[in-house]
C-alpha cells in the first residue's frame, strides 16, 4: 500500500510541476492578452471533452464496477461486456446460459492445471471403476424398488433419469429428460442427503466422482442407495 501511495503521490507531483512549466511557457510566448485567453479556452474545451467522454465515463462506470467485481469475487481476473442488445441474450434476461463462476480466476486456473498434471492413467482407472460401481449400484437399487429409470454414462460421468421411457434405452434430448419424474428424484435426493450423501441437486445434472472418493466413501454411497430408492418408490403417481 505504501508503494502504491508513493507512486500516486509522485505522479501527482510530476503532473503539477509540468503544469506549472506549461503555464510559464504560455505566459512567456503569448503574454496575458486576448490571444492567450483564446488559447486557454480552446485548450480547456479539449480537456472538458476528454474528461466527460473518456476519463469521466471510466471513473463513474467502469472503475466502480471493476472494484465491486474484485470485492465480490476476490480473485477475479476477467470480465466481458458488449452492446446492450447482445448482452440481453444472456441469462437471467435472455435464454443463453453463461456459467463462468471461475472464468479467469488465477487460483482456479492454477488448480485446474495442477489437476491435469496429476491426472495419471491410474487416476482415470480409479474414476472409471468408481463411476461404474456407483452407477450400477444406483440402477440396481432403483430396479429392486420398482422405480422406472434410465442410467447412462459417457466416460466417467453418468446420469440417472427417473423416466418411464425405459424402452428407449437412453435419454437423448431435452424433451426426453423433461418426461422424467422429478418428484421421485427429489425424494431420492433428500433421502441420500439425510444419510450424508450430497448428490447433484437437479434431476437434469450429471453425476461424477473424483479421485478423493476412496473405498470408504463409496461404501457410504452404496449403503445409502436402497433407502433412497424406496423413498423414490413411495412417491404417489400424479392424479
Amino acid at each position: 500500500m505504501i508503494r502504491s501511495l508513493l507512486t500516486v503521490s509522485s505522479g501527482t507531483l510530476a503532473s503539477r510541476l509540468l503544469g506549472f512549466l506549461r503555464d510559464s511557457m504560455i505566459a512567456a510566448l503569448l503574454g496575458t492578452g486576448a490571444i492567450a485567453d483564446a488559447f486557454l479556452v480552446a485548450f480547456q474545451l479539449v480537456n472538458v471533452a476528454r474528461r466527460l467522454l473518456s476519463e469521466g465515463a471510466l471513473n463513474a462506470a467502469l472503475v466502480p464496477a471493476w472494484l465491486r467485481l474484485r470485492q465480490t469475487d476476490g480473485e477475479a481476473a476477467a470480465a466481458f461486456a458488449g452492446r446492450e442488445d447482445v448482452m440481453a441474450h444472456l441469462a437471467p434476461v435472455g435464454p443463453v446460459y453463461q456459467a463462468g463462476t471461475l472464468s479467469g480466476n488465477p487460483v482456479a486456473a492454477t488448480a485446474g492445471l495442477t489437476t491435469l498434471r496429476l491426472a495419471t492413467p491410474d487416476v482415470y482407472e480409479h474414476l472409471d471403476k468408481s463411476a461404474r460401481i456407483v452407477r450400477e449400484a444406483a440402477s440396481a437399487a432403483l430396479t429392486d424398488a420398482g422405480v422406472p429409470h434410465v442410467a447412462q454414462a459417457d466416460g466417467t460421468m453418468f446420469s440417472v433419469f427417473f423416466t418411464e421411457d425405459e424402452v428407449a434405452g437412453a435419454v437423448r434430448d431435452f424433451d426426453g429428460a423433461s418426461r422424467q419424474r422429478t418428484d421421485r428424484f427429489a425424494a431420492f435426493f433428500h433421502a441420500m442427503l439425510d444419510q450424508g450423501v450430497h448428490l447433484p441437486p437437479s434431476a437434469y445434472e450429471v453425476w461424477f466422482l473424483s479421485a478423493a472418493h476412496d473405498d470408504q466413501a463409496l461404501d457410504r454411497v452404496l449403503s445409502a442407495l436402497p433407502k433412497a430408492a424406496r423413498a423414490a418408490a413411495a412417491v404417489p403417481d400424479p392424479a
